[in-house]
């Protein structure tokens, strides 16, 4: 099961932090805040994040934007391929399930062969031919 099937909470402990004055993001994506103290933090991350580091950082309006180099670590998952076998020729249609494609510059290989178009349907989904 991909990761995108359950959310992921992530938690943040800190100082200052004020309700209704409060953001997260993780990369250019906002974190959405389940609940917050004045030192902990617990928000949800977003279903669109592709794999890879992001900096994750708390902005508190009257104060400004968290000092600590932190990131989050989004795996790259593959759950499913369809079909699941072919020729060797090329040329099939390939769907692939799973997390984290949002990226740039997407490639995939299959069979150490690179895919000659790859389309990203979602974050959760891609084709490749």
């Amino acid at each position: 099961t991909s990761s995108s099937n359950r959310p992921i909470v992530l938690e943040i402990t800190g100082d200052r932090f004020i309700d209704n004055q409060t953001t997260v993001t993780v990369g250019d994506l906002p974190c959405a805040i389940l609940n917050i103290t004045s030192t902990s933090i617990a928000c949800t991350i977003s279903s669109n994040q592709s794999a890879g580091f992001h900096a994750i950082v708390a902005h508190v309006e009257s104060i400004g934007d968290s000092n600590a180099n932190i990131s989050y670590n989004q795996s790259l998952i593959v759950d499913g391929i369809s079909p699941d076998q072919g020729g060797y020729g090329g040329g099939l249609s390939v769907n692939i399930t799973g997390d984290g494609f949002l990226g740039e510059n997407v490639t995939v290989d299959v069979c150490n062969r690179t895919c000659m178009t790859v389309t990203v349907v979602s974050n959760t989904e891609l084709i490749c031919v």
